[in-house]
């Protein structure tokens, strides 16, 4: 993607051991290109920005301890957001649902709302502030991460995909001769906000970034943030990072806690990363798994020391013993050509680079059993979050809407009525869609045909991916099937689905997988993505292969 120049987590680390960037200096510049990103191109990437003479007191703490080479961490001063449904305690936890206070209105993108905060902070946000990251803002989402659009937000604005706009602003950028990130980070704020304005056009309806993790992809295309957490359930950190040009994993289930992520589908869900590299991914990582608590979260395996790929990999990026499988299954009919080609490709990359490249048979991977897996999916999942939402009545918690007297060919009670009218006012229309399905599924007359059944076919689709990982050190399959569509049109309902195929399976699975951009010489304003799929607790070889994917 040829935007606004990238720069890494490393990249940094280096300039600010050197002194050429202060924290302060690159918090400023991400905060000022969050504002423009909401103020001129109305991205809607962002829940709630933090107070930003917070954001340059801990900048400044920051810079003093890279000036005396005691840097926390290689994250030391990196502004980073998180997702909407992940706790961070002087914020409110909305998990971008009405019910738990996400304003209806136009995001003021101010410090609050008038939603209480909720005191505490996740485990995986306390291990990146534990390592100096700076907590830049709360990102958008699909509502309890039920979406694959970004279009199911409380405000029901839809967050817009950059990419088109960044590809603008970067020829801009070029043309004026401000070609370095250094260059861009000096720019003052005035600056930065004529030239987000000077690349608008009144033709610009905007594309999907994808769901649920929508902000938080975005605010990594577009730069504001060098890394950012989203929650993965069935693609949710995948897809967007796919459409929005970033590498975007999610890590194997029970390798990150859980503790501070609103639940949606708790055998399903996983804290994901995002960053602009491989390497700024493996580095968020390696925080979060070395540092995070291990006695809040009962699905937690414990596990040794975590490394960063940098610490993996020699200057030639080899790949030499590394076995890649091309499993057939995922070469449906509705494959783009442009996809196909943009497979095949990137597994002749990997064999130039020493890595044996074979095809996957159908025998090893069943075509039947990851078709019928995405309808086990939405079984799991909705029955699952169906659980798991029950709580929100307006009692226990969310919050209570007003009930109109009771009248007398009402035959409901005062408290049912409590009951119906807070959870019609809290949820969105995806949300309702999702218990009701769950609430079918469970019910006693349907709970062996539906659910008993979706979760054998999940064990037998575990077991072959298992076996498929134990003879292949890494899976190659395309992250979704087709690019985002215009905001302003219909959705393709064959098209989600065949998106959803690609990713869905493997969080049946719980198996680590990486989305990764491979960009190509080629005219298309969204290149295809590539996932990448590894054993159980085999990111550190899974992300060596993006890293060089991803060059």
């Amino acid at each position: 993607m040829k935007g606004l120049p990238q720069i890494s987590i490393r990249r940094v680390g280096q300039l600010m051991a050197e002194g050429k960037l202060s924290s302060k200096e690159l918090c400023s510049y991400c905060y000022t290109l969050s504002l423009a990103g909401e103020n001129v191109w109305k991205l809607s990437a962002f829940l709630r920005l933090l107070d930003r003479d917070t954001l340059m007191e801990q900048a400044e703490a920051s810079d003093a301890r890279w000036m005396t080479n005691r840097p926390l961490s290689l994250l030391d001063g990196i502004p980073v957001t998180i997702k909407a449904n992940l706790a961070l305690e002087t914020q409110p936890l909305t998990a971008g649902s009405r019910i738990l206070g996400a304003s209806a209105a136009v995001p003021s993108h101010v410090t609050s709302d008038g939603t209480p905060p909720v005191g505490y902070t996740a485990d995986a946000v306390q291990s990146l502030i534990d390592g100096g990251a700076i907590i830049l803002g709360v990102t958008s989402m699909d509502e309890f991460g039920m979406g694959s659009l970004g279009t199911n937000t409380a405000s029901g604005i839809p967050t817009k995909n950059p990419l088109p706009l960044l590809r603008r602003l970067g020829r801009r950028t070029q043309d004026s001769g401000k070609s370095s990130f250094l260059d861009l980070v000096s720019l003052s704020e005035e600056a930065i906000m004529e030239a987000h304005a000077a690349v608008l056009s009144e033709d610009d309806h905007g594309f999907s970034a994808g769901g649920s993790s929508c902000g938080s992809s975005v605010s990594v295309a577009h730069g504001s943030s060098l890394l950012s957490l989203g929650s993965d359930t069935g693609g949710s950190v995948r897809l967007p990072a796919a459409w929005c040009g970033v590498v975007g994993l999610k890590p194997t289930y029970g390798h990150i806690s859980r503790h501070g992520l609103v639940s949606y589908a708790s055998s399903l869900d996983t804290i994901g990363i995002m960053g602009p590299t491989a390497d700024c991914v493996s580095i968020g990582l390696q925080q979060i798994v070395n540092n995070q608590r291990r006695d809040r979260d009962s699905t937690l395996v414990p596990l040794p020391y975590v490394r960063s790929i940098a610490e993996n990999l020699d200057s030639s990026l080899a790949l030499d013993g590394i076995k890649i499988g091309i499993p057939a299954a995922f070469s449906v009919a509705e494959l783009p050509d442009n996809v196909r080609d943009a497979w095949s490709a990137s597994a002749d990359h990997l064999a130039s680079h020493g890595a044996t490249v074979e095809i996957v048979g159908s025998d090893a991977i069943s075509p039947d059993t990851l078709q019928r897996a995405l309808a086990a999916y939405y079984i799991i999942a909705s029955a699952e979050a169906g659980s798991n939402l029950s709580r929100y009545d307006g009692f226990r918690y969310g919050v209570s809407a007003e009930v109109k007297s009771n009248t007398m060919n009402n035959p409901q009670s005062m408290l049912e009525r409590q009951y119906a009218t807070s959870r019609s006012y809290g949820f969105g229309s995806e949300v309702v869609r999702r218990v009701l399905c769950g609430t079918a599924v469970l019910s006693a007359d349907r709970f062996h045909t539906y659910y008993e059944s979706a979760a054998e076919l999940r064990a037998f689709l575990t077991e072959q991916f298992e076996k498929a990982t134990e003879q292949y050190d890494v899976l190659l399959v395309p992250t979704v099937a087709f690019p985002p569509a215009p905001l302003d049109r219909t959705t393709n309902s064959t098209q989600t689905l065949a998106n959803d195929a690609m990713t869905v399976p493997i969080s049946l699975t719980g198996l680590p997988a990486v989305s990764v951009p491979f960009e190509r010489p080629t005219s298309q304003l969204f290149p295809p993505s590539m996932q990448l799929i590894g054993p159980r607790f085999g990111e550190e070889k899974l992300l060596k292969v993006a890293a060089l994917l991803n060059t």
